[in-house]
């Protein structure tokens, strides 16, 4: 049992191995990525795993096929692509139980209102029946104005995960 990602940390030594920097036109390592993440340099899920790709894709054009590295690039491919497929699974199953909720929340809502539609046919009743649908009416209002916000508040929390600062990769390239 071994850490898979520890060869792909650091590149490797302009002078020892001036042959890779010829060889590869981007240059990326685990380092680079990791300070691309904490400077918040990834603008969406996308980007970090076009970088990890081009890194393996990096260790498989320069290294022999069959040896250590070029295999743990293939199963870092693969790690990165199940991750990702993961997160977009649980994320859409997430947005389903979401309006899920809502509909069911929308349709009590509407029980209610028939029941309260059925209660007598008298005068009093009537009154009753009208008065009920303005305050329901001013509740669904008033819970749409929560759902708003509340997607408002999800929209705001889901840039904070994705923070942008610059798109400049010039400091980043230099080895």
């Amino acid at each position: 049992s071994r850490v898979l990602s520890s060869m792909f940390m650091q590149l490797p030594s302009r002078k020892l191995m001036p042959e890779y920097y010829e060889i590869i036109q981007k240059p990326i390592d685990f380092k680079k990525i990791s300070t691309r993440i904490s400077t918040h340099r990834y603008r969406i899920l996308e980007d970090l795993e076009a970088d990890i790709m081009e890194l393996c894709q990096n260790a498989q054009s320069f290294n022999m096929e069959g040896s250590v590295i070029y295999e743990d690039s293939i199963v870092l491919q693969s790690v990165c692509t199940n991750a990702k497929e993961k997160l977009e699974k649980d994320m859409a199953k997430g947005k389903q139980e979401e309006s899920s909720s809502e509909s069911e929340n929308n349709s009590e809502e509407e029980d209610k209102e028939e029941e309260s539609e059925e209660d007598g046919d008298d005068e009093d009743s009537q009154a009753v029946r009208t008065r009920k649908k303005r305050e329901s009416g001013g509740k669904k209002m008033h819970k749409e104005s929560e759902k708003t916000r509340k997607n408002v508040k999800r929209r705001s929390a889901a840039k904070m995960r994705h923070p942008v600062i610059s798109d400049d990769d010039s400091d980043d390239d230099k080895v």
